[in-house]
């Protein structure tokens, strides 16, 4: 298949794609494939998932010189559907690797400052994420960078609080509704109230059993 002239319409196109420049890859050449946000391609009726098993099993498994990675920000769906899948991929996997935040000391060696204070400030807020921390305008105090970081307009963070329940949650808007509810009280909410207060019981109780 020439990609250039014919563009692969499914998840099985794709990967039959793949599998047609790999094979004539040198036994001595090693090759890694890496699949980030991987819970991002397996959106429903995609099929992707099932796909992704059949080129491993039939395809992947039999190359010594092929080394296949997956990655994604949903921990959970990354346990439950390839290190603890039950069916065609499971115990496939080789190595597990979590990557954890830096740690405070490691941090410090990122950031551009010498005050303690304006260290431990700066890792309270934004923790051990490269990301965030690259991003540290230095010619700023600390709170000019949390307003810069998440409340100025086009912000690092603007979107974040969105988007981050849209990756890790189907009902995202459900999610949302009740970490906004338990925000609004110091003093929290039962399950009950939370169910009542937000008047949606059959799809809360959903949420929770997922």
């Amino acid at each position: 298949m020439d990609l250039k002239k014919t563009y692969p319409k499914s998840w099985h196109a794709a990967f039959r794609y793949l599998e047609d420049h790999l094979i004539f890859a040198k036994e001595k050449e090693k090759i890694v494939l890496f699949f980030d946000e991987f819970p991002w391609f397996d959106t429903k009726k995609s099929s992707f998932l099932s796909e992704f098993s059949y080129f491993w099993n039939s395809f992947c498994e039999k190359r010594k010189n092929l080394i296949v990675i997956v990655s994604g920000p949903d921990v959970s769906y990354i346990i439950n559907k390839i290190l603890r899948n039950k069916g065609s991929l499971y115990n496939r996997h080789n190595l597990q690797t979590y990557l954890e935040p830096f740690d405070l000391i490691d941090s410090s060696k990122i950031l551009k400052e010498n005050d303690t204070k304006q260290i431990l400030n700066i890792y309270s807020v934004f923790g051990g994420i490269p990301l965030y921390l690259e991003n540290i305008d230095y010619n700023l105090v600390f709170n000019a960078n949390t307003k810069k970081f998440g409340i100025e307009k086009n912000s690092l963070l603007q979107d974040e609080f969105d988007e981050l329940y849209k990756a890790l949650y189907q009902k995202s808007k459900t999610h949302r509704k009740i970490i906004e509810l338990l925000v609004s009280s110091w003093s929290g909410f039962t399950q009950n109230q939370i169910l009542k207060s937000l008047n949606v019981v059959s799809s809360i109780r959903r949420v929770w059993i997922h």
